[in-house]
């Protein structure tokens, strides 16, 4: 084991001075020749690549490089001359020409970067161009778009009506200022995706402005042989590390909204070239893999859109800084199942009075089948009408005691549910429920007893009550007392509101009435002690005589 170890070692050491050997291999060249003119067919340069610095780490494991990259393919096709070709031509011209009629200008390109490794890592990337004409002079800066190639292209062969198919995606939206000289670019994500694979490179198409007007900007190419072409500076680092990093999916909830946070994160082996990046992809209900989050660094994002019902699965992976890609797992590491619909819930019907102080609200609520199930209810009131308040929030209860009710106010409820999945339920624009407190006994009164004096055995009493809203009237208990003795009962569970009234023989005097009465709940009135209707009873001598007192007038004698 030990023997098996130190080759293995070993091994590693021989393949990075291999590596090591292969990039300083690279040839320095730079041959310089006078400009030639518009349409002169040259032999190009011989051009290398050209090892700028290169710096070893101190343990050996990576090497650090900066390498100048000439353009090996160059030309532009014209729509004015549709079916000519323009690769040995010393200009690259971009715009829209009426001088020659080339009219609209697009410049083709391609660099081989097949001498850096694939598990290396692009620090960074230049490109630089050299502008030499510009037309109109100071021209305000010039929009323009770089799209990936597709397919392969000659540049001696190649022409306007050739090269359309192949477009493939935008990699870049910018603008060419006027001055001349060398212009520059970040190409970093451009030389990232030839070099790891992303996808084959056959180089790329720039388009200019081409409104029919004469306005161009015109580039030294590759057949100048001037030593002006056009180059990627690529800054990148190759590391001996040959193990993949590892990552994990923090766990989803059972249930979702239709957009949701998914998070992710992961670590390189110990003394590793550190984690690069994270490939994130999704599946639908079990089905196939979908790129999601590719090349990013971030360790979390959103998923938007979401359809309900449906299960979401994901899974990462983690790249780390020399090119080793973690193996996609083979299942989902966390799912998740989208609800976007929200519960129902509704406060039980009330009486439309209550008539106690202390009364029961109770709710009941639903989740849609397969949903993920109810988790709590908002619980709001209404004062006759008025403003919603809160009550409870976020309870589990599904019953509440309302104590203290206000005789004659109306109270109105209403509830919401939320769901598992945090679906809330629209609250309703009128209350659910609503009950009017009556709380008070009926209430109950002796008329006045007319003309307050007699000297009859009878006469007529009566009376008048009034219920609580929501209750009637059931019956009368009216009492009696003379001259301020003890009351005594009369009627007791009348329904009348009148009777006639007999005195006790020799019980001359001043009688007393007062009533109370009873309502259809059994709430009884209390009696408070005090006459309500009176009258004089005298039936013998001396009796009460009535008496019309009349005003005196008095006049002059």
């Amino acid at each position: 084991m030990t023997r098996q170890k130190s080759d293995q070692r070993i091994g590693r050491v021989r393949t990075a001075l291999l590596l090591l050997i292969l990039l300083t291999s690279i040839m320095v060249a730079a041959a310089s020749a006078a400009p030639v003119q518009e349409g002169a067919e040259t032999q190009p340069d011989s051009l290398d690549p050209i090892v700028l610095s290169r710096e070893v780490s101190a343990d050996g494991q990576s090497v650090h490089m900066v390498v100048e990259f000439p353009v090996v393919a160059d030309t532009f096709v014209t729509s004015g001359l549709p079916d000519t070709n323009w690769g040995s031509n010393s200009n690259l011209r971009l715009g829209f020409n009426l001088t020659n009629n080339f009219q609209a200008q697009r410049m083709l390109m391609r660099y081989d970067f097949s001498s850096i490794p694939s598990q290396a890592v692009i620090n960074s990337a230049t490109f630089r161009i050299f502008q030499h004409t510009v037309s109109p002079s100071n021209d305000a800066p010039m929009g323009f778009q770089a799209r990936f190639l597709n397919s392969a292209w000659n540049e001696n062969q190649v022409t306007w009506n050739s090269h359309s198919p192949d477009w493939g995606s935008v990699f870049i939206t910018s603008s060419i200022l006027s001055e001349l000289g060398w212009r520059e670019a970040d190409a970093r994500d451009l030389v990232r995706e030839w070099v790891n694979g992303g996808r084959p490179n056959f180089g790329f198409i720039v388009i200019g402005d081409e409104t029919p007007q004469q306005r161009e900007r015109v580039f030294h190419a590759r057949d100048a042989n001037n030593g002006l072409f056009s180059r990627i500076i690529v800054d990148f680092t190759v590391s001996t590390d040959t193990t993949p990093p590892t990552s994990f999916m923090v766990p989803l909830p059972v249930f979702s909204r239709d957009s949701f946070l998914v998070q992710w994160d992961g670590q390189d082996n110990p003394g590793g070239s550190g984690l690069d990046f994270f490939d994130v992809q999704f599946q639908v209900n079990g089905g196939g893999w979908q790129n999601w989050r590719m090349g990013t660094r971030d360790r979390s994002a959103t998923f938007f859109g979401a359809v309900n019902g449906s299960t979401y699965g994901f899974r990462v992976r983690a790249v780390d800084l020399a090119g080793n890609q973690q193996t996609w797992p083979a299942v989902a590491q966390t799912a998740t199942t989208v609800d976007t619909i929200a519960p129902t819930a509704s406060v039980n019907a009330l009486p439309p009075f209550t008539f106690s102080q202390f009364f029961t609200v109770s709710w009941t609520g639903s989740d849609n089948q397969g949903g993920s199930g109810l988790n709590r209810y908002d619980l709001q009131y209404q004062l006759d009408g008025g403003q919603w308040s809160d009550w409870l929030v976020g309870t589990t209860q599904t019953s509440v005691q309302v104590t203290g009710a206000q005789n004659g106010v109306t109270y109105g409820f209403r509830v919401r549910a939320i769901d598992n999945a945090g679906n809330v339920q629209a609250w309703s624009d009128a209350a659910q429920a609503s009950t009017t407190a009556s709380t008070l006994p009926p209430v109950s009164t002796v008329n006045p007893i007319l003309p307050g004096y007699t000297d009859q055995d009878t006469f007529v009493v009566s009376w008048v009550g009034t219920a609580s809203p929501g209750t009637t009237l059931q019956f009368f208990d009216i009492r009696y007392r003379v001259d301020n003795g003890p009351w005594l009962d009369w009627l007791t569970g009348t329904t009348n509101i009148s009777a006639v009234f007999t005195a006790p023989a020799g019980q001359d005097g001043k009688y007393q009435f007062e009533v109370r009465a009873s309502d259809s709940i059994g709430r009884l009135e209390a009696f408070a002690g005090v006459a309500e209707a009176a009258i004089i009873v005298r039936r013998s001598a001396p009796f009460i005589e009535p008496v019309t007192w009349m005003p005196l007038i008095g006049g002059a004698q």
